[in-house]
């Protein structure tokens, strides 16, 4: 009684959600038919819904809804050449977001909600035939939050071709869409908020770094014609300068952060006015990329100023050491760091004594690198706090702003991010600290 009771309700409740969507014949001949599309700059899609749920699914594309869909039901949509974001819902007609809206979910379960419900979809110009794209909708279940979702993009197939078509779909339902063409591309907050950040950038690696990391975004084209007039505006300021170069003009052009091939060529020339140890120690605390051309008497000594961590750094302990401090304290206080120093070599211990540092202050160096690797491998093989990390470091970057950019706009975008996230993992305290700051320098190249 129980399980007929069961059946009748799940009969009302199915028949509650359905949708009468079924194409007449001639619809369906017509769409089958129409391979080809209206405009140049568009391209046709067929999507089809195939290992389906019990009620209806809709098509949500470039946050509009498009299809509305049964099991096994296809349309056929129009889509410009560029980036589109495509949803599905299982909600009547509410959006993937607008669903999550009215839930009391924290944000990190909504983002993994968005995240299996969600495609980026750049449509591109190459001539290959309407496109099939089969979606799988099944039910997982996801460990931590034992929650049930429907995975719509999971299996998704993209196939091109006349004949695919055909194949696939000459004996499925078809469904009209609500929307048959879509005219216009997509840009998601994450894009616009990224390109906000480099349009305002003067520098051509940034640009460079944008272009190959967004290849499908939409404001591509617009960072390409930036990089191009930057790049001209670099290029014909470096050609005169290294036509009759002088230390002061190389310097001022290397504080402008040029591309990195100028910069190159340009470290290579200033080093040739830099006659002295002294002057080449002052403008390598400048230029750090300069310290690997210089005579490996001075190149090993600077690499050597920098190592350790701050406030107890070779250079610091220098310091320290001539103010008369106590070698014995100054030892412990190094131990008890756990920081990353180097295991040195034999010839840079030697350089290490010349500097002033005794066998006591070297060891204690040695002897906390090892805790430190140790450490590191520890906190590397925990899963859990990794994650934790890398999502500190991921939220840091909403603190990277436009304006920030506008301020210094010669500065590598990289080395501001990079900034925000040393300033992110301060919220960490012991080793997770030491860890984090060594994960966020590993994830942005900066050399300033």
């Amino acid at each position: 009684m129980k399980i007929q009771i069961m059946i009748i309700i799940s009969i009302l409740f199915f028949n509650s959600c359905s949708h009468k969507i079924a194409a007449t014949d001639e619809q369906k001949a017509q769409a089958l038919n129409n391979l080809n599309p209206s405009k140049s700059n568009h391209k046709v899609f067929y999507f089809h819904s195939v290992n389906g749920i019990g009620h209806h699914l809709n098509l949500w594309i470039d946050k509009k809804k498009v299809c509305t869909f049964h099991y096994h039901y296809f349309c056929r949509v129009e889509l410009a050449h560029g980036p589109h974001y495509l949803q599905y819902g299982y909600f009547d007609d509410l959006s993937v977001e607008n669903f999550l809206s009215k839930k009391s979910w924290s944000q990190e379960k909504k983002d993994w909600y968005l995240d299996y419900t969600k495609m980026k979809l750049f449509v591109s110009e190459e001539k290959n035939g309407p496109v099939y794209m089969s979606i799988t909708a099944r039910p997982t279940n996801h460990p931590k939050y034992n929650e049930y979702i429907e995975v719509p993009f999971s299996d998704t197939k993209i196939l091109f071709g006349n004949e695919i078509i055909k194949e696939k779909l000459s004996d499925e339902p078809y469904t009209v869409p609500a929307i048959p063409i879509i005219s216009t591309t997509y840009a998601t907050e994450e894009d616009e908020r990224e390109w906000q950040l480099y349009s305002k950038t003067n520098s051509v690696e940034s640009l460079k770094k944008f272009i190959n990391a967004n290849d499908k975004n939409i404001y591509t084209l617009l960072a390409k014609k930036r990089l191009k007039k930057l790049d001209k505006k670099e290029e014909a300021k470096f050609e005169k300068i290294m036509a009759n170069p002088t230390l002061i003009s190389l310097d001022n052009f290397l504080e402008t952060n040029p591309a990195k091939s100028r910069k190159e060529a340009a470290i290579i020339k200033l080093e040739k006015f830099l006659k002295t140890s002294a002057k080449r120690r002052e403008y390598a605390k400048k230029y750090p990329s300069l310290i690997s051309i210089l005579p490996a008497k001075d190149r090993i000594y600077l690499e050597l100023l920098n190592v350790g961590p701050e406030k107890l750094k070779v250079k610091d302990i220098k310091e320290i050491l001539s103010s008369g401090f106590d070698e014995s304290t100054l030892a412990a206080k190094i131990k008890a760091t756990q920081a990353r120093y180097k295991n040195f070599s034999f010839e840079e211990i030697k350089t290490l004594n010349n500097m002033g540092l005794s066998s006591k202050i070297v060891n204690a160096m040695l002897e906390t690198n090892t805790s430190f690797e140790v450490a590191l491998k520890r906190t590397e093989e925990n899963k859990q706090m990794m994650n934790k990390i890398r999502e500190l470091i991921s939220n840091s970057q909403q603190e990277v702003s436009a304006n920030q950019i506008k301020q210094s706009p010669n500065t590598p975008i990289e080395c501001l991010k990079q900034k925000a996230a040393l300033k992110a993992c301060d919220s960490l305290s012991g080793f997770f600290r030491i860890a984090c700051k060594t994960t966020a320098k590993s994830s942005f190249e900066c050399s300033l």
